[in-house]
């Protein structure tokens, strides 16, 4: 009896012991965590940042493909544009913003390119696009491209306006133009830009009766017949 009253002592006294260890444990658990709630108390949250600095920026999707550009760089002859292109899975643009320090800037949608400050290039097998762009001189240009050709410009500036309708082999077949001091002109040209047909009508003083022209050229580009001769 002894025996089994000292071993049953014996484990209540272990029992003790660990339930001891387990409180104290606890207790300076409870401690650390309120001395970190004390050191960060009165420190204020992190702000983020007012603005992120960077030259460019790329905004890829779920298959880190890229999908948008921000960047500063140079684009022709302008150094340091602006420009923000959105991008097909395919990686061709689909829309093109871009704004020069010279004052210069365009909207593309399409697979064009901003080329500010420059005409747009066109080839036979291009796709559609539409471009409406400023230069540095203030003149304004509205391109439009079907698929491949035809295509049609239109500007107005200091200089004047035209409206321009491209063929197949980019050459302006017909050209509607009209010039800061009033002269209008109708070129009308063959898909070689070759033989072209002129109707124009000159600018006169007020005292004087306008004068209107009509030029034939021929296929070497020489005029052939005028009225009035």
């Amino acid at each position: 009896m002894v025996g089994d009253d000292t071993r049953s002592l014996q484990r209540r006294l272990g029992r003790l012991e660990r339930r001891q260890r387990r409180l104290t444990l606890l207790a300076m658990t409870a401690l650390l965590l309120a001395a970190g709630l004390l050191l960060t108390a009165g420190q204020a949250p992190p702000e983020a940042p007012a603005q992120l600095t960077a030259r460019e920026f790329v905004l890829v999707d779920a298959g880190g493909a890229p999908r948008a550009r921000l960047a500063v760089a140079a684009v022709g002859k302008e150094a340091d544009t602006a420009t923000l292109v959105l991008l097909r899975p395919d990686g061709k643009p689909g829309v093109a913003l871009a704004a020069a320090p010279s004052g210069a800037a365009s909207v593309g949608l399409g697979t064009v390119r901003p080329p500010v400050n420059q005409r747009v290039q066109r080839w036979p097998n291009d796709p559609a696009y539409v471009r409406l762009a400023l230069d540095a001189e203030g003149r304004a240009t509205l391109n439009l491209q079907a698929p491949g050709n035809p295509s049609l410009d239109l500007g107005v500036g200091g200089d004047g306006g035209e409206v321009a309708l491209f063929g197949a082999k980019n050459h302006p077949q017909a050209r509607l133009s009209l010039s800061a001091e009033g002269a209008s002109t109708l070129r009308l040209q063959d898909p070689a830009a070759k033989a072209a047909l002129d109707l124009g009508v000159a600018v006169r003083p007020p005292s004087e009766t306008p004068e209107a022209r009509i030029t034939f050229f021929s296929s070497e580009g020489e005029p052939s017949f005028s009225l009035p001769q």
